[in-house]
């Protein structure tokens, strides 16, 4: 992706939320791509266009004017990415969030607003937990090779020169597959190499693997994460953060007794989160918090590996979990589809 701004405000979002092309090789020890396939422009101050936003499909590139909303550029961008990643590797694009328990990977599946954060959090006050992802992520569907392999196939040649890209691949090797013995299949293995094997060195008796890599470097997240997860509000405070409001005394008011009670959740913490807020008089950490809650929109660009320890979050964007379990969550208690309701 490269993007071209004039708002110092997604700039500033941008550079935090996404990797460059030095922290890449940096981290994962790969070489990015010398061209990027998403490009992007927003840009303000245009006189003659309202205020909009514009995706083609066949330059891929998106196009904003005079709006500085970072949460409506970020999705549009993961959008465009996931088509591409799609069309061009067969790699699932899944809104979601990821946690790795005991070396699997637990992924959540839902709609905004739903829970995801919250209950991926969640986990990990249990023990053998690594944080995966927040609200994206990317799935490689890995076969079994003959001789011991995973292969996230991307292409398939047929005789004659024919090609099948991306995800339509998944399709052709399981319905059409066995009677294409000379077809070969290039794709990525678990080192991320591109190899080539034909059709019959692989194994479609052992089930397929989905692999769960992450797509950010810093979290874009909803502030109101403190509600259920108190321990993130110093380092939230400590972040950029987008569409944060003042409260009305009402509110404050309103919501009372859940301040209190996120305020003595952050003293019981103990160590630097308890001193950070010891600094302030119970009112004033009431206020900093209810700013955090009052507005479902507010968003932060939250450094996860600064709330948890380090070796609980993965770092290196082409290091996967391996998922073994996927829940799906919703808030419609009356929908006959919700296999449990919670609360």
């Amino acid at each position: 992706m490269r993007a071209t701004t004039n708002s110092a405000h997604l700039h500033d979002f941008w550079v935090d939320n996404w990797y460059s092309p030095d922290e890449w090789k940096s981290i994962t020890g790969l070489l990015p791509p010398r061209d990027p396939q998403v490009t992007v422009f927003a840009l303000g101050g245009v006189g003659d266009q309202p205020e909009a936003a514009y995706y083609s499909r066949k330059t891929n590139t998106i196009l904003f004017f005079n709006t500085a909303y970072y949460g409506q550029l970020k999705s549009w961008v993961l959008g465009a990415v996931g088509r591409v990643l799609a069309e061009e590797f067969g790699i699932h694009s899944i809104h979601g969030a990821c946690v790795d328990k005991d070396g699997r990977g637990v992924l959540y599946i839902a709609p905004t607003g739903t829970g995801k954060s919250t209950s991926s959090y969640g986990l990990m006050h249990l023990s053998r937990t690594r944080f995966h992802s927040d609200d994206w992520v990317y799935v490689r569907y890995a076969y079994a090779t003959r001789d011991g392999r995973r292969i996230h196939p991307m292409r398939v040649t047929l005789p004659g020169g024919r090609e099948l890209q991306g995800y339509p691949v998944f399709r052709w090797l399981e319905t059409a597959s066995s009677s294409h013995a000379d077809a070969t299949i290039t794709g990525l293995d678990l080192e991320h190499r591109e190899v080539t094997v034909p059709v019959t060195a692989i194994d479609f008796v052992s089930p397929v693997e989905a692999y769960a890599f992450t797509s950010e470097k810093i979290f874009y997240l909803r502030t109101n994460l403190v509600e259920n997860f108190p321990l993130s509000a110093m380092q939230m405070l400590r972040s950029k953060m987008e569409n944060v409001p003042d409260v009305s005394p009402v509110f404050f008011t309103q919501h009372d007794a859940m301040l209190n009670d996120l305020v003595e959740a952050i003293r019981a913490e103990g160590g630097e989160v308890t001193q950070y807020f010891a600094e302030h008089s119970r009112d004033e950490v009431k206020q900093l918090l209810a700013r955090m809650i009052a507005f479902d929109n507010a968003r932060a660009m939250l450094d996860v590996s600064k709330v948890l320890p380090a070796e609980q979050v993965f770092i290196n964007p082409m290091e996967p979990t391996k998922l073994s379990t996927v829940i799906l969550l919703r808030r419609a208690k009356d929908d006959r589809t919700v296999a449990e309701s919670l609360g």
